[in-house]
Formats: C-alpha cells, structure tokens, sequence
C-alpha cells in the first residue's frame, strides 16, 4: 500500500480459493498478540531497552592493567524465523551498520558504527563510568531510522553501567530480544536489506532518507508515505497483529519507496485483494512491490523468496500465528490470479522474468527488470503493467515474442487478435445477431469496428463483457455510411466499465458499431461518458472483451 488511504490491502482471515469473495485483505501490510517495544523513550536514543531474551549476554572485564582502554563487543537481536506455516523459532542476528554510542552519564563521548557482523569497538579516553548504546539507525552506507512515532524517540538497546579503570578491556555485548528492542531492530534490518538492494542497482546512488515509525499498540496499519519531502514507513504494533516481525510486509513496503526513490507510482489506490482486478496503475504498484519484496530476499539467499507470509505477530509457532500466505511463483490462486488488472499476475509476471526454472521462466536476474522500471518507465505518463511491456520489447537484446508464454499464461493478452485488420468501417468484421466474440485491443491506438445488418422496426442490444486486462470499452453506434452517429455508451452503469447500447432500427439497413479503449474527452464534442466519481475510467492502452450481439 502507498498511503494509509491508498491501496489498502484488505486482508483474509481464510485464504481459501474456494470463497474468493472473502479474499479481502485489511490495510497493504497486515495487522496477533501484543510484541512490547520501547515506548517509553523520551528522546533521541533515550531510555534505551536493556539487554534481554536468548541472545543475552552481560558485560565483563576481560582483562586489565593493559597500554590502552577498551570497550568492545557484538550487537544483536532475537529475530522470529518463520515459514509459509508461520513462526518456526528464534534466530540471533547481527546489528549491522547501526550508531553505536559510550556514553558516560548524560554525555556521549564517542560514537561509532557495527560492522556486517554486528561488532564494534571503542578506545576509551579516560576512565570512568561508562555505558554502551546501539541505536535503531544507520551510521553509514544506508539511510535508515527506526522511531516511536509517539515522541520521536530512537529505539535503542544499552549495556549496564561499567566502571572502567585505566588499561581495562571490557566486552559489552548488546542484545535486543523480542519483549525488548527486538522487533524495532527487525524492522530496521530489513529496511537496510532493501536499501542494500537498491544501491546495487541503482549504482550506488545515495539513499533517501527512510524513517520508519512502530511502537507496541500502534494500530494505525502499514504503510509508506512520502509527505513534504521526507519517506516514511509506518508498520503496525496492534495487540492482534503486528507487522514487526513480518519480512515480507515490510519489504514490499520498501517496495513503494523503491518506486517513489527511483521510478514512478501512479496508483489511485482504493481497497484491493489478492485475487480481484483493479485499476491496472493499482495493480503495477502493488504487484511490483509484492515481487520486490521477493527479489530483496532471493539477492540475499533466503529460503523461499517468492512466499509471502504475513502473520498475526502473536506468541509461539505454526499456525496458530498464520495470518495468511501466498507466492508469486506457481501463483497461488492461479484461476483467478490472472490479467494485468490483479495484482498477484503482475507479480508473478516480473517474477517469472526474474527466477530460473521450468519454461516459462527466463532467469534473467534483476538488472534488465531495474533498467525498465528505473529507466523508460518512470518518464510514462502512467505507471503500470503495459508501460513495463512496452519499454521491455522496445529495448535492445529482448528478442521478439520474448514475454509472449509469460504472458499467456496468466491470460495476459498483450497480442492482435485473430480478426485484424478491422480498424476502419471499410474493413468492419461483419457480425449477427446471437453471437459472442473476444477481441483484443492491440496494438496501441487499436479500435474495432463491426458491420451488423438489421431489420427496422427490430430492437437490438450491443454489449461488451468480460473485460480483462483492465479494459474499459467505449461503443459508439453509426448509420449506413460509417460516420453519422446514431447511439454512444461509455459505462453501462455506474459500477461497470463495461458498454451496452439498445437500438431499434428505422430501417433495414446495415449498421455500424465501434468499440475502442476509454479515452479522454477530445473537445467536448464526440463523447458522452457515463462514467462515476465513484467508479473512475481505466487509462488502459491494451485489453480485451467479449462483444455480443443480441
């Protein structure tokens, strides 16, 4: 989801292909039992959380009387291992790339970065009382903070207070656990996995700043934002879910602000669903950030990458703290994950392009895919599913047809149909009352045109249905001579995008009906819309729909 009234996700208690209805997800990023974090800091890395849960372990004086004065150690925090069944365990993970600061009373004293190891260490000036402290936040390389939204504290982990004399050597390690500092550090590790990804492909560009707010009980969902200038990421903590622990969540968060950073988002937003068909600049948004969510994790070697698991946050394993999964690789749902207006397709699309494996897979990696969205796409007055396809065909080293089997099978239909050429009332295909046919509308600027004898005094009905692909047609009826109109529908109603026109003919006579992609009003002079603000017209160049002729 973009923004917290954008591209909800409205989330399933049962995801169950069986009663697809009830495959409404609730807010892009899902909200199990209560995790604690830091909430009563009150300032900057203030009242850090003490050391706590498995990875513990308590500072001590390892040697003495040395030439110099140390203070060294490891930062980690107790990660929640899961699968496709839930939580599986407990995992100690380092604390990378994160501020590490001595403090001595109030004052800090010197300040510096973990390692991809989690270690650090200082040399001490003087002795004296001292303590260590790792801050939620990025010392160097990523840009990346973890806050309380409720007073902008930084959330932090500290060691006890050491007495250092001079020449000790002291190891301090620092440990966030899961009813301390853990989840906060959970979510800021994953935000440096995406930026990680990022700066690979994007060349080493410099990293937008990114806060992300969490405290436990914060119920105002997950989300990113990008408001006056700044990119934030809110994950929620609420005592029936929380998205702290939850990878895949919150990278396909990092998603949003991968497309906001480096590309384009043109999404509206609105409710969605795994398995519904949306507006197609919706469903781009959402499915790219579904399948990032997968890359950062398949760059980085984990298990899986292409399952995205969401869970209710709760206490223990397995099912019990499911809140629901799905992958993009098979995909799940595969009957009616299909078309460029769902979401899970889109996915499964960029995926396929992506991952090795079995035909249609190409196993092409990442960079071509980055070259797209970050390259040609971002300059495309609408972000979606087409823009991507057309910038891929157009570039050099994609081979014709390339996409084509890809495509195909997840009904896709970015292809001419089988009655082209009939552009013109020249060229109309002639159809009769009773029958049904499916066309495309491709390449762009396609529009059909159909010739239909009538009998006057005889009523007729000309609709489209089926719509896919994101489809929004637009008929237009015309006298004998191909250019008189007689009849025009945009909307057959104000919750269908689809096109109905009821004729009854003054005479015998042929007539002619053309059915094109919705486009915007030219002059205010050859198209009367029906369209709703509740039900807004798809900008779509391609799709298809079935015409029937009754």
């Amino acid at each position: 989801m973009k923004y917290p009234a954008q591209g909800r996700l409205l989330k399933p208690w049962q995801l169950l292909v069986a009663s697809v209805a009830a495959l409404l997800l609730q807010a892009c990023g899902q909200t199990g039992s209560s995790l604690p974090g830091n909430g009563s800091n009150t300032g900057p890395g203030s009242n850090p959380s003490a050391g706590a849960g498995s990875c513990y372990t308590a500072a001590s004086r390892t040697a003495s009387g040395g030439t110099s004065t140390t203070i060294a150690g490891t930062v980690r925090y107790e990660d929640r291992t899961y699968n496709a069944t839930g939580f599986t365990g407990v995992a100690c993970l380092p604390v990378r790339n994160a501020t590490v600061e001595l403090v001595s009373g109030s004052a800090v004293t010197l300040t510096t970065v973990t390692d991809a190891a989690g270690g650090y260490s200082f040399t001490v000036p003087a002795a004296g009382s001292y303590y260590v402290r790792a801050l939620a936040k990025s010392g160097t390389v990523y840009n990346a903070v973890v806050k309380d939204d409720r007073d902008q504290s930084t959330y932090a982990v500290a060691s006890g207070t050491m007495a250092v004399a001079a020449g000790d050597a002291w190891t301090a390690p620092l440990s966030a656990g899961i009813t301390g500092a853990g989840p906060s550090f959970n979510i800021y590790d994953n935000l440096l996995k995406a930026q990680g990804v990022l700066q690979r492909y994007s060349g080493g560009q410099a990293l937008p700043a990114l806060t992300a707010y969490w405290y436990d009980g914060k119920t105002t969902g997950t989300y990113y934002s990008y408001v006056g200038g700044g990119h934030t990421l809110d994950i929620l903590g609420s005592s029936s879910d929380s998205d702290a622990y939850d990878d895949s969540v919150i990278l396909h968060e990092m998603g949003h602000y991968a497309a906001a950073v480096y590309s384009k988002d043109s999404s509206g937003g609105g409710a969605h669903s795994l398995s519904g068909h949306y507006d197609i600049r919706l469903t781009w948004s959402e499915g790219w950030a579904s399948f990032f969510s997968s890359v950062v994790k398949a760059e980085l070697g984990e298990a899986n990458p292409q399952v995205y698991v969401d869970t209710t946050g709760g206490a223990g394993t397995g099912a019990a703290t499911l809140s629901f999964t799905f992958e993009i690789d098979t995909p799940s749902f595969a009957s009616h994950t299909i078309g460029a207006d769902n979401e899970v397709a889109v996915a499964n699309v960029l995926w396929t392009i992506y991952a090795g494996g079995a035909a249609p897979h190409l196993g092409l990696g990442f960079a071509d895919i980055w070259a797209d969205f970050a390259g040609g796409l971002k300059t495309d007055t609408y972000v979606n599913l087409e823009g991507f396809y057309d910038h891929w065909v157009a570039a050099a080293g994609h081979p014709a047809g390339q996409l084509d089997p890809i495509l195909a099978a997840r009904s896709i239909k970015y292809l001419a149909d089988a009655y082209e050429a009939d552009n013109s009332p020249a060229a109309a295909r002639a159809v009769i009352a009773g029958t049904s046919e499916t066309h495309t509308f491709f390449p762009a600027g396609d529009t059909d045109w159909f010739s239909i004898a009538v009998t006057g005094g005889a009523t007729y009905t000309f609709f489209t249905s089926s719509l896919g692909d994101g489809a929004d047609t637009l008929m237009t009826l015309y006298d004998t001579n191909g250019t008189t109109q007689l009849d025009q529908n945009d909307d057959e109603s104000t919750n269908s995008r689809a096109s109905r026109i009821v004729y009854t003919a003054t005479a015998t006579k042929t007539v002619y009906l053309k059915v094109e992609p919705y486009r915007p009003l030219i002059n205010g002079t050859d198209i009367a819309y029906a369209s709703s603000a509740s039900w807004p017209p798809q900008i779509v160049k391609y799709g298809y729909y079935t015409l029937t002729v009754q």
